[in-house]
């Protein structure tokens, strides 16, 4: 087997396997707007109808969107959704842009993992301590930005490896935005 297709074969399949735990991903995402929504329903009804509001639901449901967001962005990552300012690299030759594009694309991991490691840092910190109105600790919202970076990390990898080793199976111009 020669060495590029044995990168691509090692590309396609971290990519299945990381396009399965997206759609676990975002299944779940799916599932926590959900329930935001039914918390926030039921919250604005039981205040406006009963004169009375739940002490917990304003805080459970930013906690959900802490989640929503970092997962949301690992989702957004992979497809490249993230905005970008690429005049000046797109109309750069092939191989420049390419390598414009693995430049930016390793100070986006960089940056990335100086957010998993302090986003980890600053969960631990709050292992002891628990939030006023719904009593969890407060590690776990905390917890979702160092998760969250870790599948951005994932997903901005799985888009570099698409970019240079299968960039006949990307969908538009295999690119990696920064």
């Amino acid at each position: 087997m020669s060495e590029p297709s044995t990168m691509a074969s090692i590309a396609r399949r971290y990519i299945r396997v990381l396009d399965m735990i997206n759609r676990g991903i975002m299944f779940l995402l799916f599932v926590v707007l959900a329930t935001m929504a039914v918390i926030m329903v039921a919250h604005v009804c039981t205040r406006y109808f009963l004169n009375h509001s739940f002490s917990w639901s304003e805080e459970a449901v930013r906690y959900m969107m802490l989640w929503l967001v970092f997962l949301g962005a690992a989702i957004v990552t992979r497809r490249a959704g993230m905005i970008a300012a690429r005049v000046v690299v797109d109309n750069l030759p092939r191989r420049p842009r390419l390598i414009v594009s693995a430049l930016g694309g390793g100070i986006v991991v960089v940056t990335l993992g100086v957010l998993v490691v302090a986003g980890f840092a600053v969960a631990i910190s709050m292992a002891g301590r628990q939030s006023a109105a719904t009593g969890i600790s407060l590690m776990l919202p905390y917890l979702s930005l160092p998760v969250g970076g870790v599948f951005m990390i994932l997903n901005h990898f799985a888009a570099l490896l698409q970019s240079y080793f299968l960039p006949a199976e990307a969908e538009t111009e295999p690119e990696v935005t920064y």
